[in-house]
């Protein structure tokens, strides 16, 4: 009887080395992703592309200000943050910006509810011209937004269709 009490020991304990072993991989990829965001998508330049689309100062961004198209372009900023950096908390954008979480969490939300997918698509040009301007190019070749939206499905790159295309 006291060997399978010992057995059961044995498994249980080489179940809790695996979910260390497993939860130390995923403490190491977030690291890592942590590591590519930064490295593709850094807030400054996030925030000149704002600042580009919306003619607003950084000194107007960051500041307390309660104008229409200041307070505008700090939602658009807080979304852009939280969209293109997933490795940020509230917290963090909250730290960057001189503002609460709460504050955060709000100008996202209101972005997502008053935002125009054309002022979007506007300003995630600017954000690629100003990443293509700066030399920063995804070193993987994947670009992390198509691939997590097409949760599997082959796609055929623009290249590609360029060079498939009947000439004229």
């Amino acid at each position: 009887m006291s060997d399978l009490f010992q057995i059961e020991i044995d498994r249980l304990e080489a179940e809790k080395r695996t979910q260390s072993h497993h939860a130390k991989r995923v403490a190491k990829l977030r690291k890592q992703q942590a590591v590519y965001y930064a490295q593709q998508y850094p807030l400054p330049l996030l925030l000149d592309a704002i600042e580009k689309f919306y003619r607003v100062g950084k000194r107007e961004l960051l500041s307390d200000e309660r104008y229409y198209w200041t307070v505008t372009a700090r939602r658009h900023l807080c979304w852009l943050i939280r969209t293109k950096r997933p490795d940020l908390s509230y917290t963090a954008i909250g730290g960057f910006l001189g503002k609460d979480h709460s504050t955060i969490v709000y100008a996202v939300q209101q972005y997502n509810k008053r935002g125009s997918a054309h002022t979007t698509k506007v300003v995630n040009d600017i954000v690629e011209t100003m990443r293509h301007e700066a030399g920063i190019i995804d070193s993987t070749g994947i670009d992390p937004d198509t691939f997590a939206s097409t949760s599997g499905e082959h796609r055929v790159s623009a290249a590609t269709t360029e060079n498939n295309s009947p000439q004229t």
